[in-house]
C-alpha cells in the first residue's frame, strides 16, 4: 500500500456541538460567551465523530484543521486540551490551527462549512458535513471507507496484472520499467 491519503476533520460544529454550546452560553446579543476562559474545552462531542476518526485513522493520515477565535486567546490551548481529552495525548501533535485551510495541500478536508476560511478553494476534494450529501458521520465514514476498499483494490489490481504481464521488469515491492526503444550513443 501506498502511503496513506492525508484527511483534515474541522473541529467545530464537526466534531463537536460548537453552535449549541455557544447559544447555551450566549447572555444577550452583545455577550461574546467565546471569548471566555474555558468556553472551547467545555463543548461536548459528537460522538459518532469521534468514533468514525478512531476507525478511519487506520487508514488514513488524520489531522484536525480548526480555524482559532481571534477573540479568544484562549482557544489556542483549550483546543489543544479538547483534542487531548476527547482522542487522548497522542493525537495533539496532529492539531493545526489555521485560518487559511486552503494553504494545506491534503487529499480530504472534511469542514461543516464549504467557505469562509478557505474551504472553497482546498486544493483536495471538500467532504461538507451535514450537506445533502454528507448528512452524517455514518455517510462520511462510508464514502471514506469505500474510497480506501477501492483504492487498494486497485492498486492490487495494477500489481498482480504487471506482474503478470511484465515479471521480467517486475520486482516486488518495486517496479523497474526499460527503455529499450533508445538507442545508446
Amino acid at each position: 500500500m501506498k502511503t496513506p491519503e492525508i484527511l483534515y476533520v474541522d473541529l467545530d460544529d464537526t466534531l463537536n456541538f460548537y453552535s449549541l454550546h455557544l447559544l447555551s452560553h450566549k447572555k444577550d446579543p452583545t455577550h461574546f460567551p467565546q471569548s471566555e476562559q474555558g468556553f472551547y474545552l467545555s463543548i461536548k462531542p459528537i460522538a459518532e465523530g469521534i468514533k468514525s476518526i478512531l476507525e478511519l485513522s487506520t487508514i488514513y493520515d488524520i489531522y484536525f484543521l480548526t480555524a482559532p477565535s481571534l477573540k479568544n486567546p484562549h482557544s489556542y490551548m483549550e483546543k489543544r486540551l479538547w483534542i487531548e481529552k476527547h482522542f487522548g495525548y497522542e493525537w495533539v501533535h496532529k492539531l493545526i490551527i489555521c485560518n487559511h485551510k486552503h494553504l494545506l495541500i491534503g487529499n480530504y478536508l472534511i469542514d461543516d462549512c464549504s467557505s469562509g476560511k478557505g474551504q472553497d478553494k482546498f486544493t483536495g476534494e471538500l467532504i461538507h458535513y451535514g450537506s445533502s450529501t454528507y448528512p452524517s458521520w455514518d455517510s462520511i465514514f462510508n464514502y471514506l471507507k469505500t474510497k480506501h476498499d477501492n483504492r487498494v483494490w486497485y492498486e492490487n489490481t495494477e500489481k498482480e496484472i504487471l506482474k503478470e504481464n511484465f515479471p521480467e521488469y517486475y520486482r516486488e515491492g518495486n517496479i523497474t520499467w526499460v527503455d529499450d526503444t533508445k538507442e545508446s550513443f
